[in-house]
């Protein structure tokens, strides 16, 4: 028996929100690993220069999708061999 569909909207809603809480937490912690490494002549004397942070932030970035991108790169491939053979 499927749920009434009100309750359907408030558990899309209640996940949903959860997700974005969830998304905005992470990106504010993001933030401040960013500035935990960031020089600051006062606050931080020892950390590293902000175009470093900022390369090796996107270098985290992208090898976090990469390896999503590299999983959907292979199933691409699959799929193609399968079109190929049976087009």
């Amino acid at each position: 028996m499927t749920k009434p569909i009100n309750e359907q909207c408030k558990e899309l809603f209640q996940r949903t929100f959860n997700l974005e809480c969830e998304v905005l937490e992470a990106q504010e912690l993001q933030k401040e690993v960013k500035a935990e490494y960031t020089y600051h002549e006062d606050m931080n004397p020892n950390g590293l220069d902000k175009d470093e942070v900022a390369k090796l932030i996107k270098a985290a970035k992208a090898a976090a999708k990469g390896n999503d991108l590299k999983e959907k790169a292979k199933e691409l491939l699959e799929l193609d061999e399968l079109v190929e053979e049976y087009s």
